[in-house]
């Protein structure tokens, strides 16, 4: 594990994007059929989202491999997706994803704990309002309550970021895998840093200029607005997903790739 600058993060962002370029239809492909997975999976009551949880880092990894297999010239087919769901590593992959419903439901429970009594009584009130006619105390209540929740939760998932690819491709165990994870981070704070500004930015900077262009059409419906706004925002999450493959590789090395066939 090295020490990074904070340049590596924006390195990261670059790198995910030109690892899109290869290929950039296989890529799609297999981030469309990742998204309709996890809606599926949405779909059934319960279960469906306890699966999405306990899945996600089999497929997250899976989309890794896609982005390793890119940049060796390989081809990434959109049934890669289901390559960890076969594999040795998926008891383990599961059980990191337990970790992240664990990590949820801190969270909530932080959230509820900052805004006691009082963000139940809010919530309550803002779904039962009309539009418009919920009290602005109320309002700033609930947001601070879920930035709040939110934080927890990067707080507790963040040390986990390299966890699964390393379950995955250097078969070490879940507590092996988030000991070396959890110092790799550490290591190279400043490029984690640089790396979440940086896609902060460029995701507001995208969303405030799209709302402000889709304003002055004329016509514009709400309707019309969300049918542009939404492939874009799947777009730069598909951005954000090539380039974990990047921030692993600096820091760990490229993986072994699984014979051609």
């Amino acid at each position: 594990m090295n020490r990074l600058p904070a340049a590596s993060g924006l390195q990261w962002i670059r790198d995910g994007f030109m690892l899109f370029r290869r290929q950039p239809n296989q890529l799609s492909l297999l981030f469309l059929l990742y998204v309709m997975v996890n809606l599926l999976l949405a779909f059934i009551p319960l279960i469906g989202s306890l699966l999405l949880f306990v899945l996600n880092q089999a497929f997250t990894t899976a989309f890794m491999l896609g982005c390793a297999l890119s940049e060796a010239g390989r081809e990434a087919k959109p049934g890669l997706l289901f390559a960890y769901l076969r594999s040795p590593a998926l008891p383990r992959l599961a059980g990191l994803g337990v970790l992240y419903v664990l990590a949820v439901l801190l969270a909530i429970g932080a959230m509820y704990l900052y805004g006691g009594g009082p963000l139940v009584d809010a919530i309550v009130q803002a779904q039962g309002a009309t539009s418009g006619t919920v009290n602005p105390d109320t309002q700033n209540l609930v947001v601070r309550a879920v930035f709040f929740g939110m934080s927890v939760y990067m707080i507790l998932i963040f040390p986990l970021w390299f966890a699964a690819p390393l379950i995955a491709w250097q078969n070490m165990g879940v507590a092996k895998a988030i000991f070396f994870s959890f110092f790799s981070v550490l290591r190279a704070i400043k490029a984690f840093i640089a790396y979440i500004v940086a896609w902060t930015a460029i995701s507001l900077f995208i969303s405030i200029n799209l709302s402000a262009l889709l304003s002055l059409l004329p016509g514009m419906s709400e309707a019309m607005a969300l049918a542009v706004m939404i492939p874009c925002a799947l777009f730069l999450s598909m951005l954000r997903y090539c380039s974990f493959y990047p921030s692993y590789v600096e820091l760990f090395g490229k993986p072994a790739l699984p014979p051609q066939g």
